[in-house]
């Protein structure tokens, strides 16, 4: 019973760092593939192989990787068609959830929106010459928008999607 906890302590331990190093690595500065080798992960991470190869397999299901028999296993670059395919199931899961949250969410909870951006507001603050913090505080919006839906099917599918778009934004 300890040793499955250990493993699955590894397992999440190995899983979220593979997810943050990928998503925070500018994947788009360069054409060259950039291949994941388990053997290495797994001596960097300081945990055996078994964990290493689940958190990649969670990660592929994701579309952060992909698998190439023979080959290895890569980092994904979305598409230019991937992308907009992306932003095309983004406003439709914000749609629903505004719609959502006409019928959960306080009027208060939704004023609290406007505070999101109230960095931004005035003049002279362009948005434009703060575009990296404009940027995160627009994810931020949206995802408080799915939040306050309440229906965490939405929020965990969003979160994925929110995810995503971070790594391509870099």
């Amino acid at each position: 019973m300890v040793s499955t906890g250990v493993q699955l302590i590894a397992r999440e331990q190995g899983y979220a760092t593979l997810r943050q190093a990928i998503t925070t690595m500018d994947i788009y500065s360069t054409r060259e593939d950039i291949k994941l080798e388990e053997r290495k992960l797994s001596q960097d991470l300081g945990i055996s192989r078994t964990p290493i190869r689940e958190a990649l397999n969670r990660l592929e299901q994701e579309g952060f990787i992909r698998s190439v028999p023979r080959r290895g296993v890569f980092v994904v670059r979305k598409t230019k068609k991937e992308i907009i395919d992306m932003i095309g199931v983004w406003a439709a899961l914000e749609s629903m959830a505004a719609r959502l949250i006409t019928q959960n969410a306080s009027d208060a909870e939704i004023a609290n929106l406007r505070r999101l951006f109230v960095e931004f507001q005035g003049a002279g603050h362009e948005p434009q010459l703060h575009i990296d913090e404009y940027s995160e505080a627009n994810i931020r919006f949206h995802q408080a928008i799915v939040n306050l839906s309440g229906n965490k099917l939405l929020i965990d599918t969003m979160e994925n999607l929110f995810i995503h778009m971070r790594s391509i934004r870099r």
